[in-house]
């Protein structure tokens, strides 16, 4: 079981353009499958988080130029949910997960795509519960009153 959360700021990509945010990953050479992680694409109209590696993926509301809180958990047997702002997300499809070892962390060419900023990363080695991320989300908020980012 694990959970990874952060907070993302992701600005608008140019018309016609998008990014990948690849919050937790590991490459291919250290897996067999390939590479690996959470990651989710970003377009002018359309966002979506998705385990890179395993099937199906959850439309995001799109939200850019201001703070949202994403979270991955996996239950361990497989299944990954997938939370924005404190609430879980709909999967589009079976959203499953490869048993992968990662080795890295916000970086890798990903991060060169990626057109904003991450705070408080948090890995956890057990799945969180609706509740503690809702909290989570909930003391996120009330402690970042109108936070100011550079542009």
């Amino acid at each position: 079981p694990f959970s990874i959360e952060t907070w993302l700021y992701l600005i608008e990509p140019a018309e016609s353009d998008f990014y990948y945010v690849t919050i937790l990953g590991a490459d291919s050479g250290s897996n067999a499958n390939g590479g690996h992680g959470a990651e989710i694409y970003v377009d002018n109209t359309f966002m979506e988080a998705y385990w890179h590696g395993g099937s199906g993926g959850v439309e995001l509301d799109l939200i850019l130029g201001q703070w949202m809180h994403v979270v991955f958990t996996g239950d361990g047997t497989g299944n990954v949910k997938v939370y924005q702002n404190g609430v879980q997300k709909v999967p589009l499809a079976g959203f499953t997960h490869n048993s992968v070892t990662f080795n890295y962390l916000l970086t890798d060419d990903a991060l060169e795509r990626m057109d904003g900023y991450a705070s408080e990363i948090a890995y956890y080695d057990y799945a969180l519960s609706d509740e503690h991320i809702l909290e989570n989300y909930q003391n996120g908020v009330n402690c970042i009153i109108n936070p100011q980012v550079d542009t």
